[in-house]
């Protein structure tokens, strides 16, 4: 057990405000703390937004003694995150940082672990972006893997992105990368009163097909629009619910609801109240997930923890995230798409035997083995060892 070590966590990207990421430096940081809690000689560096700082100080508190949340001001991909990150980093000395998102300061030379969550704007560049942009963004995260002591990804697929060198010109050593499953949502029965109340609120009368999520163009749904009036053309109940905003990035939803035969049937609901999500996922028939690239995809396990079944793109994490709890699709194919959420909505067997395969999809997905294991990562960059798989 090592002693006399200082870890510094960039969490600029702390909670709720930062959804995704947010959520990941939530729960591993609190399960991290608990577990070197007794630790003599470790210290913890947590670098949070002005906003997150105030917060976690006034939540936690002295919780954790061997824990001092420091105020990190520069703000994500900014001149301030390549100078004044750096030097606040070069200040505290510490032993390691974990740097949560590929965004950190280049010049910084310290030991570092480095988690890649995905690699969408290296497969999928938005239409429209400047060059220079896609340009720095390339430019950053490929050096931030081949300078990394240990890149973790949150999916064996993002891994096998990370060393293929096909979307990034990466160049670094097998060993050196690390996939570890994040944690996820536990089962749970929504009050069939409560999903009544917030169906009510937001005006969901019939059986609906979800999705929640941003509009960007590698969410795919302009297709999802399509294979729903396929579905739409002989269930007449059925509705199509859309969680977000449309974006810059959107590339053709709002013209495919416009187009629409059913789009009378087509819900855009905005971005809803976080307490109502698990009863909208509850209250759907089917959880709808057309991506062309994701990095984890946790929307499906939330939809599974609620008992609503998922019908999937078979591609990127998502049969790697999912396994036999969804059913999967070509996200290209609107006919095969309306032909797979069809069967989820319809028969009976499928339904059973999805819901029985999310018990066992969601049990391997725990917050205190994510952290036992990046526990041990950080362990193996500090003693000069290889990362143990």
């Amino acid at each position: 057990m090592m002693n006399n070590v200082r870890v510094g966590i960039d969490a600029r990207m702390y909670g709720d405000r930062f959804t995704g990421i947010g959520h990941y430096n939530v729960e591993l940081t609190n399960r991290l703390f608990a577990l070197t809690a007794d630790r003599p000689g470790w210290e913890w560096r947590l670098y949070l937004a002005p906003r997150e700082h105030a917060q976690w100080v006034a939540t936690h508190g002295d919780r954790w003694p061997q824990v001092t949340a420091v105020v990190a001001a520069a703000k994500h991909y900014s001149v301030g995150e390549q100078t004044s990150l750096w030097w606040q980093l070069q200040r505290e000395k510490c032993d390691l940082v974990h740097f949560t998102n590929f965004n950190g300061p280049v010049a910084y030379r310290g030991r570092k672990v480095v988690t890649i969550h995905d690699l969408t704007l290296a497969a999928h560049p938005p239409a429209g972006a400047s060059g220079l942009k896609l340009g720095a963004y390339r430019g950053l995260i490929t050096h931030m893997i081949n300078t990394a002591d240990c890149v973790v990804t949150v999916s064996d697929h993002t891994a096998k992105d990370v060393l293929g060198g096909e979307l990034l010109n990466t160049k670094i050593d097998q060993s050196k990368v690390r996939a570890i499953k994040l944690g996820g949502p536990k089962r749970q029965v929504i009050d069939p009163t409560v999903v009544a109340e917030v169906r009510a609120k937001y005006g969901l009368g019939g059986r609906y097909v979800l999705y929640m999520g941003n509009w960007k163009p590698h969410k795919n749904l302009p297709r999802l629009v399509q294979a729903f009036d396929q579905l739409a053309d002989t269930d007449l109940s059925l509705e199509l619910v859309l969680t977000g905003k449309p974006t810059g990035e959107d590339c053709g939803t709002a013209a495919a609801i416009a187009q629409s035969a059913h789009r009378g049937r087509i819900k855009p609901l905005g971005y809803i109240d976080r307490g109502d999500i698990a009863a909208v996922m509850a209250g759907a028939a089917v959880y709808g997930f057309p991506s062309l690239y994701e990095g984890f995809g946790l929307p499906a396990l939330d939809a599974l923890a609620v008992g609503t079944p998922v019908a999937a793109a078979g591609v990127s994490s998502l049969p790697e995230v999912c396994g036999e709890a969804a059913r999967y699709f070509d996200p290209l194919n609107v006919d095969e798409m309306a032909a797979v959420i069809g069967s989820v909505l319809n028969d009976n067997t499928v339904r059973r035997a999805l819901t029985a395969a999310a018990e066992r999809q969601l049990a391997q997905y725990d917050w205190g083995e994510c952290a036992e294991v990046t526990l041990g990562v950080y362990e193996a960059v500090l003693e000069g060892e290889t990362v143990k798989k």
